[in-house]
């Protein structure tokens, strides 16, 4: 796989931009990461030493592996986007993480545990990245893969302008999408390499608490954009509107993941 196959961001991203579009990420992770951290106390996973985060992105979830898994004593976090890397070699604090910009096919030795979190929908060949999964997972080692579940990821009018606001930012400083279809073939790439499926489910999150401080966030960040054109109607949506369109709106909105675990037989 050629590092730069799977380009995300536009050449042109300039480091301000590339700010904004990581706090947003790193907002995004607050609405899961309490449901997805009993994965990490179960199926002997909180017992993991070496771990690897694939398309580790800005480092963020990383550093809570380290956190939700006391006893392991290396964690690799590596993706291909350069920015990315320098994003969370800047910003890293924890001992024991080892950040770099490599492809999966670039990192060699055995793991005890490998995460892979919104990663498979953007690669151009999954079965890749599960062969090299199944060769570098020890044997009882755990694959832990995590993506987004469309049928149910975005349901309400509450999250609706948040969503806007994240697709104009996407549009600023990406290339386009990933392929969410893929999250249905989780489990069969798993099992053709060598995988006991031993969790398979969806976490339904209620995006109720977080929401509030993500809207308020994306207001202060909004003004700081300027680089793609907001109708009056979409600009009001982003400031002051957004207090009494959320303390108008009765609906409930909800994230949905699908959570896959397989261990190394």
């Amino acid at each position: 796989m050629e590092k730069n196959s799977d380009n995300m961001f536009r050449k042109e991203i300039d480091a301000h931009l590339f700010d904004i579009w990581a706090q947003v990420l790193n907002l995004q992770l607050e609405f899961t990461l309490n449901h997805e951290r009993h994965l990490y106390t179960q199926f002997g996973i909180e017992k993991s030493q070496r771990i690897a985060d694939v398309g580790c992105g800005t480092g963020y979830y990383t550093r809570f592996l380290k956190k939700w898994l006391a006893q392991s004593n290396f964690i690799l976090g590596f993706d291909i986007q350069e920015k990315f890397i320098q994003y969370a070699q800047k910003n890293n604090t924890v001992s024991g993480i080892e950040y770099q910009c490599n492809a999966f096919d670039g990192i060699s030795g055995l793991f005890d545990l490998i995460t892979a979190r919104l990663l498979v929908q953007h690669l151009p060949d999954p079965q890749a990245f599960f062969n090299w999964a199944s060769s570098c997972i020890s044997s009882g080692g755990h694959l832990v893969v995590i993506e987004p579940y469309d049928e149910m990821e975005y349901f309400s009018e509450r999250m609706v302008n948040y969503k806007k606001f994240r697709l104009n930012l996407r549009k600023a400083t990406c290339n386009g999408h990933g392929n969410r279809e893929v999250c249905k073939e989780i489990k069969d790439y798993m099992t053709k390499n060598h995988f006991d499926i031993i969790w398979d489910n969806i976490i339904v999150i209620p995006a109720i608490g977080k929401l509030k401080k993500i809207i308020y966030k994306a207001k202060t960040l909004v003004p700081k954009l300027n680089l793609f054109p907001l109708t009056d109607k979409e600009k009001s949506l982003y400031t002051g509107d957004l207090d009494s369109w959320f303390n108008k709106s009765s609906s409930y909105a909800h994230i949905a993941l699908k959570t896959v675990v397989g261990r190394r037989i």
